[in-house]
């Protein structure tokens, strides 16, 4: 797991510090867009009902319809 690097109160971080807290909210915000993209999808977004032992087939269907959607 990835932890952004903290600033000393009174201080200021370096320049690799920054890269690295860059670096990690843009995999962050790509993820977060991820989700996002998923919850649209109707049947994500309402809850899935169906048996549970069926729900990773179906999030991989969702999955790669929206990665077919997207290409």
């Amino acid at each position: 797991m990835c932890v952004p690097v903290r600033r000393q109160k009174g201080q200021t971080l370096t320049e690799s510090a920054r890269d690295y807290n860059r670096a990690i909210a843009s995999r962050r915000a790509s993820v977060e867009r991820v989700i996002a993209h998923l919850r649209n999808w109707r049947l994500l977004a309402t809850g899935y009902r169906g048996l549970l032992d069926k729900f990773p087939p179906f999030l991989d269907a969702v999955t790669k319809l929206e990665i077919y959607r997207t290409s």
